[in-house]
């Protein structure tokens, strides 16, 4: 090695010698290369200095400056008559604690705007329905509930994830995870509890797909949980990373797509081509626009589907989500095949011509199948997996964060929210499944002594 440098150098040499000889010019500009080759790499480096530093300031901010969260378990009372309306209304509040920062918040000071959690956590059989907000805004959260739930309790209880080993998986447990994904363009909505109830149906009719998750919770045995994890930030407009474009592009890939059909001349364009040749040609079917036909009736029953969807999922408050789902056991009840009763939950929210909820293989807690995983310590690289996904989930971060992973976060407005999380009716959720509020809380009668 030591040899073959230098005569890689000397040949460098004598090659630019020679060219210098021939050309003037070329001499000139390599010249120039070799004094200001550097000059591109400041303007190359800079966008991923910039992106390294927000990222690093938003984690100071989320580990020093984020406002304290308390964990808050309701308790539903025995009688709701419309429970997924009624949970509309109350996200339609919870999106109140929207502050986008500006300039100097983002740059300087890391500030990443205000978020919660609408979790589901099956506990030993127990279903619990909780929410992690930020405390500051609790009075916030819990009157939007007691306006639509007047009969339910609120309690702050502690972190269900800090009743589990520090170091799962172990010897003793183990777990199974997965984020999820939109399956098309979060800008299409996925089917929502509308397509399940109407207003004429009574209690005992109603379908609600929680019924499904219940049941799957109750089945638990002891030393077995689930967890469900819905993280929301409310976004709107300049916040929504691009959102409102995205849907009126694609509601203009409908509206304005090429029909193929040729559009009809005017008069004087037919007056001149009957004295050049003689004779007008036939030109085929008239434009759409031109007979007087909006564009909207052009579209098939399936594609006017689709925009009715985009334009029905951006008439809302939106959030930007991200959702986790972790089952996890002692080794002596772990049964594999619960880890997938999360995933059917959301399959009942798919639409085929519209859009999906759907596991992301890149976050499932299992070995790749690819050829050259199967050499490449697969245990140990599951292990480290397991490890990162618990850690996040108890963060309530993102998978893999600060790493963002194409389309792990996504946008659901109220509608779509209240449909995912929601507190079930009696007929749903049994009190022998689920604990609930029996008795009617009622004020104190006036004038009554304090002392």
């Amino acid at each position: 090695m030591a040899n073959i440098l230098p005569q890689i150098i000397g040949e460098a040499t004598n090659f630019y010698q020679s060219i210098a000889t021939q050309s003037p010019f070329l001499e000139g500009f390599f010249r120039f290369v070799a004094t200001w080759w550097w000059l591109p790499i400041p303007f190359i480096l800079w966008p991923v200095f910039l992106n390294y530093y927000l990222l690093w300031r938003q984690h100071m901010w989320d580990v020093y400056e984020r406002p304290e969260s308390v964990m808050l378990e309701v308790r539903p009372p025995s009688e709701i008559t419309k429970p997924i309306r009624a949970m509309e209304v109350v996200l339609h509040g919870f999106w109140q604690i929207y502050g986008p920062p500006n300039w100097y918040q983002k740059w300087i000071e890391g500030e990443q705007g205000l978020s919660f959690s609408l979790e589901f956590a099956g506990i030993d059989g127990v279903p619990h329905f909780l929410l992690r907000v930020p405390k500051p805004f609790r009075d916030l959260f819990e009157s939007h509930i007691y306006s639509q739930y007047g009969e339910a309790e609120i309690r702050e209880v502690e972190d269900y994830v800090k009743n589990i080993p520090a170091d799962i998986p172990n010897d003793r447990w183990d777990l199974m995870a997965s984020g999820y994904k939109m399956a098309e363009k979060d800008c299409y909505p996925i089917r929502t509890y509308k397509e399940f109830e109407t207003e004429m149906e009574d209690d005992e009719e109603k379908v609600d797909p929680l019924a499904g998750l219940m049941e799957s919770i109750a089945t638990l045995e002891e030393g077995e949980q689930i967890w469900i994890q819905i993280k929301a930030k409310p976004v709107a407009g300049d916040n929504d990373g691009g959102f409102m474009e995205d849907a009126e592009s694609e509601k203009e890939k409908f509206l304005k797509r090429d029909t193929g059909l040729t559009k009809a001349r005017s008069i004087l364009e037919m007056l001149q081509e009957f004295f050049t040749t003689g004779m007008i040609s036939d030109n085929g079917e008239e434009d759409d626009d031109d007979m007087g036909i909006a564009p909207e009736m052009r579209l098939s029953p399936g594609e006017k589907r689709r925009v009715d969807g985009l334009e029905k999922k951006v008439s809302k408050k939106y959030f930007k989500c991200h959702i986790h789902h972790i089952y996890l056991g002692r080794k002596e009840v772990f049964d594999k095949p619960k880890f997938k009763m999360p995933m059917s939950y959301f399959n009942n929210f798919s639409d085929i011509n519209l859009n999906s909820i759907i596991p992301y293989g890149a976050t499932i807690t299992k070995q790749s199948q690819d050829w050259y995983n199967w050499f490449l310590f697969p245990e140990r690289r599951k292990y480290l997996l397991k490890r990162k996904f618990i850690r996040n989930y108890i963060r309530r971060t993102p998978m893999f964060y600060p790493k963002t992973l194409p389309d792990a976060t996504f946008v659901l407005n109220t509608e779509e929210l209240a449909s995912l999380f929601h507190f079930p009716s009696k007929i749903t959720a049994p009190p022998s499944i689920l604990e609930r509020v029996d008795s009617k809380k009622a004020e104190a009668p006036w004038g009554l002594p304090t002392e």
